[in-house]
């Protein structure tokens, strides 16, 4: 009875289905097959430290291009988790035995990359929909179909189908991975913090998120926002308003006329608690931010014309509303 129970527990979490639904959206043979192109030449194929034309080691110490970070021709984007992964996918593809299952990157093959790609999609699409279990926080029937719809929407946007499909775009697949980690990581301490041990609780808020969030920022760069999503939370699940927040250290009356002096001093309490997350959280980002920072050397990052038209442009207005048209 206990192992059918956990069976059924299973099947009727909303995320395994997103994850069976989106992998198998995304196995499409003609789709998996073909060769490296535009960006792959550059990340993958022509790639030193990809094709074992040097140490494993240097990726720690190059750009995503495999040009040293210290050099002013650099591009700065310093994602070695994302290049030691297509090291490995680069690997297991030279094995004859295992050309059928990983293709010949030799050969301009990349089967094998692109199912890793869509492998992840898959886990990260199951991921988003257990975070969304948090958002929801299952208060009626309505919020698991929410859950639902959130992973589906999530999985099978039409907007994603380029981040699976460009193999150089796996460093958003990492960078989503080891975020959704750290958020779910953080979630359930703070939804549980009086079941879980001092240790246990400084391992899931304070710890295991870091270290997520330098995975996400060593696979691509956005991943240093991810310990601020984490405090932004806490304060919407927490908090709530402005004037939510201003009631509950005392500044505005409470709009409750129910409030007791103990509930007061609860909710104060909890201002306390969240406060003291968000200042841990802001002190981890800025350090391991200034820790990228350092690795790229003394030379701002050098780009060309071609990677980003709009950057060139004379007119400042121009340069601004075009990057925040694209992000």
């Amino acid at each position: 009875r206990g192992k059918m129970g956990w069976i059924r527990s299973i099947l009727g979490r909303p995320s395994l289905w997103v994850a069976v639904v989106t992998f198998a959206s995304y196995w499409d043979s003609q789709a998996l097959h073909g060769t490296f192109v535009y960006d792959d030449l550059g990340s993958v194929h022509k790639n030193a430290v990809v094709n074992g034309g040097m140490p494993w080691t240097e990726a720690f110490s190059r750009d995503f291009w495999s040009t040293p970070l210290a050099w002013p021709s650099s591009h700065k984007s310093f994602r070695p988790l994302t290049t030691l992964s297509f090291r490995v996918n680069w690997w297991a593809s030279t094995l004859d035995d295992w050309h059928d299952y990983f293709g010949d990157a030799d050969k301009q093959d990349t089967f094998g990359f692109r199912v890793v790609n869509v492998l992840l999609h898959t886990w990260v699409s199951l991921l988003v929909t257990e975070a969304a279990g948090f958002i929801f926080l299952q208060d009626s029937p309505g919020d698991t179909v929410a859950q639902l719809l959130t992973g589906l929407l999530f999985g099978l946007h039409p907007v994603h189908v380029e981040a699976v499909s460009n193999i150089t775009s796996r460093g958003e697949l990492l960078m989503s991975l080891f975020s959704l980690l750290s958020f779910l990581s953080f979630a359930r301490c703070i939804h549980s913090s009086s079941n879980v041990s001092k240790v246990g609780y400084v391992w899931g808020v304070y710890i295991a998120p870091w270290l997520f969030m330098t995975a996400s920022m060593f696979s691509k760069e956005q991943g240093a926002t991810t310990l601020v999503s984490l405090a932004c939370y806490d304060w919407i699940i927490h908090i709530g308003s402005v004037q939510d927040f201003l009631e509950m250290v005392g500044v505005f009356r409470a709009s409750k006329q129910d409030v007791t002096e103990v509930d007061q001093q609860k909710q104060r309490a909890v201002v306390v608690n969240v406060w003291k997350r968000t200042l841990i959280l802001a002190s981890e980002t800025v350090y391991i931010c200034a820790f990228r920072y350092w690795l790229n050397g003394e030379s701002p990052p050098s780009f060309i014309y071609d990677q980003n038209p709009a950057a060139f442009s004379k007119d400042a207005w121009t340069r601004i509303f075009s990057v925040n048209w694209v992000y």
